[in-house]
């Protein structure tokens, strides 16, 4: 007769073993996220970049604004940077790509937290927060308890604008990538 213990454990393994396991189904539903991107977040960034600049100059042909607002991130392989140095988007692979995208959404978050807000915060902070809540219904292995940005001292507002633009011209370059992983492979099927 087998004791008692060691029955029960291989029992209990051989239960764990056969049942449905979330590890093998996939972290993100990508097309999901694209579909909610181009849908919302898309136009957001738009909205975004349109309030980075001051007046009138900030959409003209040769402003430094003016490569983002004709960036065209739902079509893969468009960029309509003309030559601009791209902002920093390192990975290469689909799902570290989703982590950059989340986490430059709690730069954005933590960027714009207190202080006054005008039209390009309230802008970044509706990116950050889209941004966020799409990686949250999608992506269960990104689900991360999003710590409370810390409150900076207070910088000039120009410091924080150019951190903005940085932060939300790396989200949009990050989009792009993860389009243009995407696209070849929705060719081939």
């Amino acid at each position: 007769m087998v004791p008692p213990k060691p029955a029960l454990w291989a029992l209990l393994l051989a239960l764990l073993g056969t049942a449905p396991s979330r590890a093998y189904s996939p972290a993100c539903s990508v097309p999901d996220v694209l579909r909610h991107y181009r849908a919302i977040i898309f136009e957001d960034l738009q909205a975004a970049v349109k309030w980075g600049g001051a007046g009138a100059e900030k959409t003209r042909p040769g402003s430094r604004h003016f490569h983002f607002i004709q960036k065209n991130l739902t079509r893969p392989g468009s960029s309509g940077r003309r030559g601009r140095p791209r902002a920093s988007c390192g990975a290469q692979k689909e799902h570290s790509i989703l982590l950059s995208i989340s986490s430059l959404g709690r730069t954005l978050r933590g960027a714009v937290a207190g202080g006054r807000r005008g039209a390009l915060e309230r802008a970044a902070w509706t990116v950050a927060v889209r941004t966020e809540a799409v990686m949250r219904r999608h992506c269960r292995t990104l689900r991360q308890r999003s710590r409370r940005p810390k409150m900076r001292p207070a910088r000039r507002r120009g410091g924080r604008r150019q951190l903005l633009l940085r932060a939300l011209d790396a989200v949009a370059t990050c989009w792009e990538k993860l389009f243009a992983l995407r696209a070849p492979a929705s060719r081939d099927s």
